[in-house]
């Protein structure tokens, strides 16, 4: 508990340091409030599904409030430390829960994984085709659905 408070000091100087709070301030003045709470309404909506996907994927074991603590350390971690470092965090905390193993969790987090690449490469591949121009035709378009079918399917 003294480590994660050093940390938390030393981050807060850090972002002290090296932010300009005053600009920050004078944004978030200028900040429409109806805006703000949307975006963070949206925010928690993304939140939670993520924890629904991962939920789904480890077969409804966990609660969801663990679920989604786990998640969001997983996020944290991501964010405030370099390496990535919350995604085995996330494993680690999620895999305290007694109704799933440490393997259960890992497998799942790897196939949660896959589904997030595979969407990844479908919001690239639809950027650059609208971006450059190019008109789909249906044919393209069915047969980019069935291929994520048939990848969902395997992954499955």
């Amino acid at each position: 508990m003294i480590g994660l408070g050093i940390v938390v000091v030393a981050l807060v100087a850090l972002a002290v340091a090296f932010v300009d709070v005053a600009a920050i301030y004078q944004e978030l003045r200028r900040a429409r409030p109806v805006y703000m709470l949307a975006s963070s309404l949206f925010l928690l909506a993304g939140l939670a599904c993520f924890a629904f996907r991962w939920r789904f994927l480890l077969q409804n074991k966990p609660g969801f409030w663990h679920t989604f603590h786990a998640c969001n350390i997983g996020h944290a971690g991501n964010i405030l430390l370099p390496g990535r470092v919350g995604e085995p965090a996330r494993i680690v905390v999620i895999g305290q829960e007694e109704t799933v193993s440490y393997t259960e969790a890992t497998s799942s987090f790897v196939v949660e994984r896959l589904f997030e690449q595979m969407m990844r490469l479908l919001a690239l591949a639809t950027a650059v085709t609208l971006g450059s121009g190019i008109k789909p035709t249906p044919g393209a378009i069915g047969g980019g659905v069935l291929f994520l079918a048939v990848m969902f399917s395997l992954i499955f």
